[in-house]
């Protein structure tokens, strides 16, 4: 090849493999590919497959791919569920842990702490917000601590604190919330 030019790089194997190629007689621009031919064959319309889409596996078994820092991982980095790697990686799931506990404390203490109906109040991550009215919800607390404090105020003003037990009492019908009280 001339100077300068660079080969394309094979986004499964990392190989570097021709430009151009003579197929069937015929030559071949491969500079547009992400894969070379010998991971994803010419004509088999395989990309799909192979570019693993977020929370998948990859062709490669022993990988998967986090859904928030969309790197594809060997498995050993993610927690198993029944068998199968859980999005996201150990790591992600760390960081956002340690984001969201203070925006979650201090929404927890906003509330009164502890559970409206039991009164447990040990440990946060046992704490969810129940919407009083479903109706009423614009969106789940739970899912969305990484919004700002500004947002999340007046979704926690439509919610009563649970302890996970209580919460699934009350969707089951066993327990009722307790009366609303304006401080």
């Amino acid at each position: 090849m001339g100077k300068g030019v660079t080969m394309p790089v094979c986004g499964i194997c990392k190989n570097e493999f021709p430009g151009w190629v003579v197929i069937e007689g015929k030559k071949r621009n491969l500079n547009s590919r992400k894969y070379c031919l010998g991971c994803s064959p010419r004509g088999g319309h395989n990309t799909r497959q192979l570019d693993a889409p977020v929370g998948s596996k990859t062709p490669d078994s022993g990988h998967y791919r986090c859904n928030m820092c969309k790197q594809t991982l060997p498995t050993s980095l993610f927690y198993m569920q029944k068998g199968k790697p859980k999005s996201p990686c150990k790591e992600c799931r760390k960081n956002r842990y340690e984001t969201l506990t203070p925006i979650k404390q201090r929404l927890v203490g906003y509330k009164g702490g502890k559970c409206a109906v039991c009164g447990y109040g040990k440990y946060i991550g046992a704490l969810v917000f129940h919407h009083r009215d479903p109706t009423k919800k614009d969106f789940p607390v739970g899912g969305n601590c990484s919004l700002s404090l500004k947002k999340l105020i007046p979704e926690v003003d439509k919610c009563v604190l649970l302890c996970i037990n209580c919460h699934r009492e009350v969707h089951a019908g066993f327990t009722e919330l307790p009366i609303e009280t304006k401080p």
